[in-house]
């Protein structure tokens, strides 16, 4: 069941590289029952969302979610229409963090006004 459209746009004056859409939705009452998962079309070209309900109302569906889903690239000054729509859950295999994390560091420095330096790598 389709329940909302929006555009992406690129109003800057060069190539917005593809990425990751994050906002807020709400919906009305029973628009998305729980459990219910949503896709994004672009094009004829489906794919799941990401949602981070954040309030329910009493009969259980929900009020308003964060939704996270792809934005394609686009040209300076383009805009393409994107659907939002019921869908299967999706359920994607847990993230390695040992495996996303390995090769990669972040460290902080810092130096109190006692002047002594620490520095620790945070991952």
């Amino acid at each position: 069941m389709r329940l909302v459209s929006l555009v992406y746009e690129n109003v800057g004056q060069g190539r917005l590289d593809g990425g990751t859409a994050t906002f807020g939705q709400v919906f009305a009452r029973g628009e998305l029952p729980s459990g219910t998962g949503l896709v994004e079309t672009i094009k004829g070209s489906i794919s799941a969302v990401q949602m981070d309900v954040k309030t329910t109302y009493d009969d259980g569906s929900v009020k308003m979610a964060v939704l996270s889903a792809v934005r394609p690239d686009l040209k300076a000054g383009a805009s393409v229409e994107a659907v939002l729509s019921t869908g299967p859950v999706s359920t994607a295999p847990a993230l390695d963090l040992s495996s996303a994390l390995s090769g990669h560091s972040f460290a902080v420095s810092l130096t109190p006004s006692s002047g002594v330096a620490r520095s620790i790598d945070v991952l």
